[in-house]
This record gives structure tokens, C-alpha cells and sequence, in this order.
């Protein structure tokens, strides 16, 4: 393989994980999510299309609710954002507080 070819490749694989992480990224950012929130999230690149997986936890343990979609690597952002808002209208009112 070619040094041209090689570094194009690398860039596309580059190209193609950064798109892949604003799939978590604008997840947290719609759960507005901080380094307290007990929010997970995971994107996997299966074949041409992004996995993603997600998960909201009250802060004690006491409940968990999951979500996951697929989608193609151009819609993965949106993806992200729509798992967010799923998750968000199933938790009930005060799910993050501490004392709940």
C-alpha cells in the first residue's frame, strides 16, 4: 500500500470515528450530563452503520432506563439526540436529583 493511500485511509477512518462520537457527544449535551450525572453511552461502528447504545441511572442506583438505535454514520448526531429526548420523556420528574 502506498503512503498517499495509507494516509487517505487513515484520514477517512478519522473522519468516520469523529462523526461516530457526536452520536455520544450531543447525547450528553441534550441530558446536559456532567461528570455527576450517572449517563452512559456507547457508539459502535457495525458495517456502514453506527449502534448506539445509552443509559440514564438515578444517582443512588435505584433505577436505571436504556435505550438503543442504529443508524446510518451520516445521521448518527441526530441519533444521539433522539435517544436523549426517548429517555428524557420516560424518566420521571427529579430523576437525577440526589434526593429523590
Amino acid at each position: 500500500m502506498g503512503q498517499r493511500r495509507a494516509h487517505r485511509l487513515t484520514q477517512e477512518q478519522r473522519s468516520i470515528e469523529t462523526v461516530i462520537t457526536q452520536a455520544a457527544i450531543v447525547y450528553l449535551a441534550q441530558l446536559e450530563g456532567s461528570c455527576e450525572t450517572p449517563i452512559a453511552g456507547l457508539a459502535e461502528l457495525e458495517g456502514g452503520t453506527v449502534k448506539f447504545r445509552a443509559e440514564i441511572l438515578r444517582p443512588d442506583g435505584s433505577e436505571a432506563l436504556s435505550d438503543a438505535e442504529t443508524s446510518s454514520i451520516e445521521d448518527a448526531a441526530e441519533m444521539g439526540r433522539a435517544v436523549a429526548d426517548r429517555l428524557t420523556a420516560r424518566a420521571p420528574e427529579n430523576f437525577f436529583d440526589w434526593q429523590s
